[in-house]
């Protein structure tokens, strides 16, 4: 399963190995352009979504967070999010 944002001509990000792993923890690394947006979406298993560089704004129906460098924010399985 993967996502794009066609108004920033990105690419989908390509997660089916890490959903179909059987190891409790497994990563997936991607950069996004600024402006880019993932749009709502969920997933099977829960996600750390981490910011090493820039700021994320991660948004649930619940709340929003701004994801500073080396912080992260943890999404239960199934939480519609987007980027």
């Amino acid at each position: 399963m993967g996502f794009a944002s066609p108004e920033h001509g990105a690419h989908a990000l390509d997660l089916q190995h890490a959903q179909a792993s059987s190891l409790p923890v497994t990563g997936v690394e991607q950069r996004y352009p600024p402006g880019h947006v993932v749009p709502q979406h969920s997933h099977a298993r829960g996600h750390l979504i981490y910011a090493s560089e820039g700021v994320l704004l991660v948004e649930t129906p619940s709340g929003q967070w701004l994801v500073p460098p080396t912080t992260a924010v943890w999404l239960r399985p199934g939480m519609l999010h987007q980027i």
